[in-house]
């Protein structure tokens, strides 16, 4: 018998709540790399979806609005769009990262090299996630920079 929080079980039952306790937290382990790819897939399509609509809105409607601009927000309108669309593609190119992974060689030196190639793939794909929402945060305001050059500037006088 072993005591624990003040009163007595059996060793039989400790062993019993260990096992379980054992068989959950590997349940838990093994769904942890599924349920970051598949955050990151939902991440993935839309950011990819709100980027296709933020394109296709600055192919109509910015045309005959940069026509306007004095040249001076001429550039400050090309430079804002360039920084955007890197980021974009940049974002894209992270969430896709963390959704599919990276082929590559495994070292199986190890006796545990599953559970090591699994912990190392879990916290690079969290890793390209965390960054493509950064990225995607970092273009959202690029739109909304080149939106008010687009609109608000009055399309006179130097940025």
């Amino acid at each position: 018998m072993s005591e624990r929080a003040g009163r007595l079980i059996s060793t039989s039952q400790s062993s019993e709540e260990s096992r379980r306790r054992a068989k959950r937290t590997k349940r838990l382990l093994e769904q942890q790399l599924p349920s970051v790819r598949a955050a990151a897939e939902k991440w993935r399509n839309g950011t990819t979806l709100a980027s296709a609509l933020t394109t296709l809105g600055g192919f109509l409607g910015a045309p005959t609005r940069i026509d306007m601009l004095a040249t001076g927000w001429r550039t400050t309108a090309g430079i804002t769009l360039a920084i955007t669309a890197t980021c974009i593609v940049a974002s894209l190119a992270c969430s896709m990262r963390a959704s599919f992974g990276w082929p590559r060689k495994i070292v199986r030196d190890r006796a545990d090299w599953y559970e090591q190639w699994e912990a190392n793939e879990i916290a690079t794909a969290s890793g390209y996630l965390a960054a493509s929402m950064v990225l995607a945060a970092i273009a959202a305001i690029g739109v909304g920079v080149f939106v008010g050059v687009l609109f608000f500037t009055g399309g006179t006088g130097s940025p």
